[in-house]
């Protein structure tokens, strides 16, 4: 198991006996370099949100991370479609998805 993600590892440990008391998380690591591994990362998340699941946390390796200009945020909550339906019809409207997208990030 790679250093960074010990605590999801241990995670792991805790829920597979502490019975109800630690609930299992699917979690994953995934190399954004590697075309195959972000093709099968999303096809995860699509899966994982088409049978009613909220979606998942996407996070860097490191616990502090920097970007081009200084602290990135540490986390950004991926929700699916389904999920996002409480914020109106609207949400995906093509004018939202635009202003959505120009938020930047990074």
């Amino acid at each position: 198991m790679m250093h960074d993600v010990w605590h999801l590892g241990l995670a792991d440990r805790m829920a597979a006996v502490a019975d109800r008391v630690v609930t299992l998380t699917q979690w994953r690591t995934v190399a954004l370099g590697d075309e195959g591994a972000v093709r099968d990362a999303i096809a995860w998340w699509e899966a994982l949100t088409g049978g009613g699941g909220e979606g998942m946390v996407f996070k860097p390796r490191e616990f502090v991370a920097r970007g081009k200009k200084g602290l990135i945020q540490p986390a950004l909550k991926v929700r699916g479609h389904e999920y996002l339906r409480i914020h109106g019809p609207e949400y995906d409207a093509p004018e939202n998805l635009v202003r959505l997208r120009e938020r930047g990030l990074v």
